[in-house]
């Protein structure tokens, strides 16, 4: 199990393909979470099946509240290729809620240890559709937490693949990120430093 201070990420079981089910099934932009679109509960349940009997090129994380061990959502990496160590990082959260951000931040952090610290890969890219306006926003803000201190971001923006996806009946943009290996040890103090100030926060305005 990865802990944080908001989540915790274990690994995805067996048992958790109902509620993936659930989740993917009223989500729509649970397509994006796997690159390919599943059009019913039965096909939802064979892809997660096939999953948890090959893991051998991604490692697949349910998150969960750091508290109550509820479930949020998940985060995977996948399509590793253990030659050139690199992989690609997706995930989604099930839930809503004023929290929602915070969970995200920190999923993407813990998995991103992970990548780089246990499994030794030198690359990590994520694919954000351009509509995505919130997911972008969100990325825009953790740059923004290094830039105000004069540091260069955990991520970089590396591309925009143009009308790389169909969506909602029309064709849109994939924006590219990626997180490098030296980079991203360089700035873990002060990663781990902001998701502390995150999470004193948040237990600020519990207070008040």
């Amino acid at each position: 199990m990865l802990k944080g201070k908001f989540v915790n990420l274990r690994n995805m079981l067996i048992e958790d393909i109902p509620m993936i089910t659930k989740w993917f099934m009223e989500n729509e932009l649970s397509v994006f979470y796997i690159s390919t679109s599943l059009a019913s509960t039965e096909e939802v349940k064979a892809y997660f099946e096939g999953i948890l009997k090959n893991p051998a090129k991604r490692r697949d994380f349910i998150i969960t509240g750091k508290k109550d061990n509820i479930p949020l959502g998940m985060i995977s990496i996948e399509n590793i290729n253990w030659v050139h160590r690199n992989a690609s990082l997706s995930f989604f959260l099930g839930v809503q809620g004023e929290r929602k951000r915070e969970y995200a931040r920190e999923s993407y952090i813990l998995c991103l240890d992970y990548a780089f610290s246990v499994i030794n890969l030198h690359r990590v890219e994520m694919k954000i559709l351009a509509s995505n306006k919130p997911l972008l926003k969100l990325f825009q803000d953790w740059s923004d937490f290094y830039l105000k201190d004069g540091l260069e971001s955990i991520h970089e923006h590396e591309a925009t693949l143009k009308e790389a996806a169909f969506f909602m009946g029309e064709y849109t943009d994939f924006e590219i990120y990626a997180v490098f290996k030296e980079r991203y040890k360089k700035l873990w103090e002060k990663t781990h430093t902001i998701i502390k100030e995150l999470y004193s926060t948040q237990q600020n305005k519990k207070v008040t």
